[in-house]
């Protein structure tokens, strides 16, 4: 029998490390020092994801005998995952999963896992304004969360037309 160890966002345990050496957790790098002295017990399987391969150590990184990079899902593939993650959902007819994913290119599971739970958010709090127990979710309260997952939180802050005229000259010289 064999074991499988998997780190999920490997990145955190294993930062690159900075000038003075120092990064990851003391445990991984005990373990990795193991598979590079080929100490480990070889019926030990180590798998490790990530997405963000660029701030994993290269040391650690060299380890891992083989890599694999996932792409992002393509339309259909967001059609699907969309589809698997609010089956056990109650959805209102209007709401159209095929638009949700035409709108969500970029997005990874996680990302579209985001907007699921965000609308299920919205149906909360669309109950507790309207003084109801909402069961259904409603094609608003998913492009609510879609919003919110896209372009952040909508900003209450009341800026004067003098700090509108400033934010927008900045903004134009990074552009």
């Amino acid at each position: 029998p064999s074991i499988v160890l998997f780190f999920d966002e490997i990145e955190e345990l294993v930062k690159e490390r900075g000038p003075d050496h120092k990064g990851g957790s003391e445990g991984l790098i005990t373990l990795m020092t193991r598979m590079n002295e080929g100490r480990l017990d070889p019926r030990i399987i180590i798998i490790a994801a990530t997405n963000k391969y660029d701030m994993i150590d290269d040391a650690i990184r060299d380890r891992f005998k083989n890599h694999t990079m996932v792409p992002r899902p393509d339309l259909s593939g967001r059609h699907d995952i969309l589809k698997i993650m609010t089956k056990p959902l109650s959805l209102s007819a209007n709401v159209d999963l095929k638009s949700m994913a035409k709108q969500t290119h970029g997005l990874s599971g996680r990302g579209l896992k985001k907007i699921v739970m965000g609308s299920v958010d919205e149906m909360i709090l669309r109950g507790r304004r309207e003084g109801i127990n909402p069961r259904v979710i409603s094609a608003a309260d998913c492009a609510n969360a879609l919003d919110t997952e896209i372009l952040g939180l909508e900003s209450k802050l009341k800026l004067s037309a003098l700090e509108k005229e400033a934010t927008a000259l900045h903004e134009a010289g990074h552009a």
